[in-house]
């Protein structure tokens, strides 16, 4: 328990919790609209950490295809939203802050210098050149309603008085907390929260199947995730082989989903397509021509030049070939049996990575709590919501910056504008 003082250490027009993306995005677009006092508090020794390992560490702003079936959520609010701060929109206040981006040939956009460094300059210091005050290794722990204002109580006994607040903490993502102590500032004002979970992770493998055998191998493929018996989701992409199961962009992709279920406790397979780009008559075409030309060679030859060596050869294994045997001893019922199943090469999911190693949170505050032109608490006026912390995430590729982006700005806008 913390022992609070009634003095008030510090008096804001806008108080903003975290200081991740949305939160710094929604200080500069605040200050641009009026000249508000507007200060941070971020419970780490620095903003913008997230900011800095995204993309690589190049930061991938945004993407071209904002399609919102690249995003989990409402999709009413997320028209409204992304319509209010569109990729344009954006983009030009980046410009206005000293970065010039490009597109790679995927639609993902960056920095034109790839570093993310550079985004979190740009953001750090147009905020401090705005008088954005910044109050790191400050958590608050306590929200109070003090007449029209809140009194914020932080962690290191510090009281903050301020007349809107935007709640912009982020998510459960990359952190070790616990969710109970996360959300206890929002649990106790009585807001709702839905039930979060890891999304954008890395998923863990049955370890009776031989995943270990291709560790470190990365092949572009088709993805297929299967519930029940059932395919529901199909992502291409690439995937890589660890020590404790399967990751890159593919798997990243149908991670939410498959977490899901297993939170169901759904069985939950990924099938592999090795050659998503072929047809059946294709690959019977090449295989036969593989028989005829190299059918004296050792079977682990097959798919040398076509398919990841290592890949291929676990492939052929689980179907219980014997890679000492030569290639012509294939007959016309085993590339049958391969054909069958090297669009579905399949592996039993049984758990995740965790939070600590996820990319972003799916759940958070719910969305039928808050005014979809405002992100305002429809209960709780002057209350706003902006980024992760909000039940809205997107597939990797940039979508959960664009969402932190255009949330930030309309929480923002919308505080400024009820002055």
């Amino acid at each position: 328990m913390y022992a609070y003082h009634n003095n008030v250490d510090g008096e804001f027009d806008i108080g903003i919790i975290g200081g991740g993306a949305s939160g710094i995005f929604s200080s500069i677009v605040a200050k641009d609209e009026k000249n508000l006092s507007v200060a941070i508090f971020e419970s780490e020794d620095r903003i913008l950490k997230k900011v800095l390992k995204t993309g690589n560490g190049k930061c991938n702003l945004t993407n071209k295809d904002l399609c919102l079936s690249n995003f989990q959520g409402n999709p009413i609010l997320l028209k409204t939203v992304l319509s209010k701060c569109s990729q344009g929109l954006t983009l030009d206040i980046f410009k206005n802050l000293g970065i010039r981006v490009v597109f790679d040939e995927n639609g993902k956009c960056f920095p034109a210098s790839y570093q993310a460094s550079s985004v979190v300059d740009s953001l750090r210091f147009g905020a401090l050149k705005r008088g954005v005050k910044f109050y790191t290794e400050t958590e608050i722990v306590k929200i109070e309603k003090k007449d029209d204002k809140f009194l914020l109580r932080a962690d290191n006994r510090y009281n903050f008085l301020c007349s809107k607040v935007i709640f912009s903490t982020g998510g459960l993502a990359g952190l070790k907390k616990k969710e109970e102590n996360f959300f206890r500032v929002l649990k106790d004002l009585g807001i709702t929260i839905n039930k979060p979970f890891p999304a954008l992770v890395q998923l863990r493998l049955l370890e009776s199947e031989p995943f270990k055998s291709m560790k470190g191998c990365k092949w572009e493929c088709g993805v297929i995730l299967n519930i029940d018996g059932n395919n529901t989701l199909v992502e291409n992409g690439e995937i890589l082989f660890t020590n404790y199961g399967i990751s890159g962009n593919a798997i990243l992709n149908i991670s939410r989903e498959a977490v899901k279920n297993l939170n169901e406790n759904k069985k939950v397979k990924i099938l592999i397509d090795l050659l998503p780009e072929m047809t059946d008559v294709e690959i019977k075409d090449e295989l036969t021509f593989r028989i005829k030309k190299f059918g004296d060679y050792d079977l682990e030859f097959l798919f040398n030049g076509w398919i990841n060596k290592r890949i291929g050869v676990i492939f052929l294994k689980s179907l219980g070939f014997n890679m000492n045997d030569k290639i012509n001893i294939l007959k016309e019922k085993d590339v049958k049996k391969i054909i069958d199943n090297i669009h579905s090469f399949a592996f039993t999911v049984t758990n995740h990575n965790g939070f600590l190693n996820a990319q972003v949170m799916a759940g958070g505050v719910s969305v039928e709590e808050l005014d979809f032109e405002t992100l305002q608490h429809k209960r709780i006026k002057d209350l706003y919501f902006a980024g992760e912390i909000v039940d809205v995430d997107g597939k990797s590729g940039g979508y959960n910056l664009q969402w932190a982006w255009s949330s930030g700005y309309v929480s923002a806008l919308s505080a400024v504008k009820s002055f």
